[in-house]
């Protein structure tokens, strides 16, 4: 092969090259990436103020559906030492926990006592910073946990 043919095959090499990238979907600023985006408030409201804000942030207040979810914001609620809300309530019977924005019941198998309403008017869940869920006074002030999808994934190339 002569020396111009040597320079011509790895330029038909090089342009017939094609790279696709995926960018992962990711999780606005401030929010904790675990399968979902995770937002703990520092501000606290009551069980409604924090439905209304998680809504506002794109998101709803946190529902546990698996065990290592479960885990992850017992442990973290237990990091920063405060008690937050989450999105199970009892409103529409009482003693059945149902979660707010996809109305599945609650497994009570994840309280570490059983909700008790024990003042007469508990019923919205609450994470303590120990890790156990309690019920709770929805007019009460918590910090919250917001939930969300992450931000879509974008195939480049």
């Amino acid at each position: 092969m002569s020396a111009m043919t040597w320079c011509f095959v790895p330029f038909l090499v090089l342009t017939a090259v094609h790279f696709n990238v995926l960018v992962l979907a990711d999780c606005p600023n401030g929010w904790i990436k675990h399968q979902q985006c995770y937002l703990f408030s520092h501000d606290k409201l009551s069980w409604t103020g924090a439905i209304v804000m998680c809504k506002l942030l794109g998101g709803y207040l946190a529902e546990v559906q698996t065990d290592d979810e479960k885990t992850f914001l017992d442990t973290t609620a237990h990091q920063e030492n405060k008690n937050y809300w989450i999105g199970a309530h009892d409103s529409v019977q009482e003693g059945s926990f149902v979660w707010a924005t996809s109305r599945e019941p609650v497994h009570i198998e994840h309280f570490g006592r059983t909700p008790d309403n024990s003042h007469g008017n508990e019923g919205c869940i609450e994470i303590y910073a120990n890790g156990d869920w309690n019920d709770n006074n929805c007019m009460t002030s918590f910090n919250y946990i917001c939930e969300r999808s992450p931000e879509s994934e974008q195939l480049i190339g």
